[in-house]
């Protein structure tokens, strides 16, 4: 198989006018949620143009079923992570001619108007092209999904965080409020962002990049709204507390892959952002807590002294390889974590012109 060049002619005017949406999803290993999430989005009231399916290398059957969904236009790739995926799908979906983009994570669930609530801001903010739907959390919907970020003057070094959603309802001051509610969940980007900021960096693969990108479209000029009447339910993020020494740690249990990418990025975002994360004179004293942060929590999830020491050793390679890291995320010599998609199936409803399907996966 040869790997899909993502270059068609722009859509006939039917579908690539100003409101025209192609809803993308990523997905790995979760064929159950999808599913769940593929029909919420074939019932949202303002359908979408089109809904892609970025599979991630799946081997749960995700493939399977997606073959015999007609109406979905399904890339393929070997895993190559969440940011890996939304390069693929925004690529494809602005170089199909699509006005908007909506990204959707698999295990988020819009509310049936969540895209057409989005829609509707667009014209309350026509100037605006990040909109973002109010990600709550799937199991008490007080409380936002992750938290809540807002951004003050729409600067992303000077924020605020939101837990609970009454809070951030009782400070805002209209329809819409500045600032995003995880990034990536029911978030709707125009084709002039990547216009003019240009795509994620898939070599990020997973864990930072969407903060990455964020910090990229904020300082190109680009305020991002949250829309509170645009839901969207999410899994909170799972979190445990202990106290050591008598102070609380709050911490993310997380297996070897992602505890890698975790501090490997944390620390290129450190020397790439200048003083978005302190004082650069400071820098080595916080790769220091990094490090010290991990194996905090290497020595509670970990049971023996061997499993101990190889978190340390998958801990520092990833701090390493984020000092190796250029601006691009790449490492000189070293090959790139991407994988490119391969064009499986276009969705039979699409109007205007296709590309040809490049094999068969």
């Amino acid at each position: 198989m040869e790997p899909i060049a993502l270059t068609t002619s722009g859509l006939e005017s039917s579908q690539a006018g100003a409101s025209s949406v192609c809803a993308l999803v990523i997905t790995f290993n979760r064929v159950a949620v999808l599913r769940q999430c593929v029909e919420i989005l074939r019932s949202q009231t303002r359908r979408p143009d089109e809904i892609v399916v970025v599979d991630n290398g799946s081997t749960d059957g995700t493939s399977e079923w997606l073959r015999q969904q007609p109406d979905l236009t399904v890339l393929q790739q070997e895993n190559s992570g969440v940011a890996g995926g939304i390069y693929s799908g925004l690529k494809y979906g602005y170089e199909r001619g699509y006005s908007w983009i909506w990204i959707n994570d698999d295990d988020a669930f819009p509310a049936p108007d969540a895209l057409d609530k989005l829609m509707s801001a667009t014209w309350l903010r026509p100037k605006g092209r990040v909109f973002n739907s109010l990600s709550r959390d799937i199991s008490d919907c007080k409380r936002i999904a992750f938290h809540f970020i807002r951004y003050i003057g729409g600067n992303p070094l000077q924020r605020k965080r939101y837990d609970y959603v009454s809070d951030l309802l009782n400070e805002a001051e209209g329809p819409l409020i500045e600032g995003e509610a995880q990034f990536y969940q029911s978030s709707l980007l125009h084709r002039e962002i990547i216009d003019k900021v240009g795509l994620p960096i898939p070599d990020l693969f997973i864990r930072g990049d969407e903060i990455e990108y964020l910090t990229r479209i904020i300082g190109a000029g680009f305020p991002t709204y949250t829309v509170p009447v645009s839901r969207v339910v999410h899994p909170q993020q799972k979190r445990e507390v202990v106290r050591i020494l008598g102070k609380r740690l709050d911490y993310e249990p997380m297996e070897d892959l992602k505890r890698y990418y975790t501090a490997r990025n944390a620390v290129w975002s450190d020397l790439h952002f200048p003083g978005a994360w302190g004082r650069p004179s400071l820098r080595r004293f916080r790769i220091l807590k990094i490090f010290i942060y991990h194996q905090l929590v290497a020595s509670i999830t970990h049971s023996g002294t061997r499993q101990k020491l190889a978190a340390a050793r998958i801990v520092c390679h990833g701090i390493a390889d984020g000092l190796r890291m250029n601006r691009d995320g790449r490492i000189r010599g070293r090959e790139t974590v991407y994988r490119h998609p391969f064009l499986v199936r276009v969705a039979e409803n699409v109007a205007g012109p296709v590309p040809p399907p490049i094999g068969q996966a």
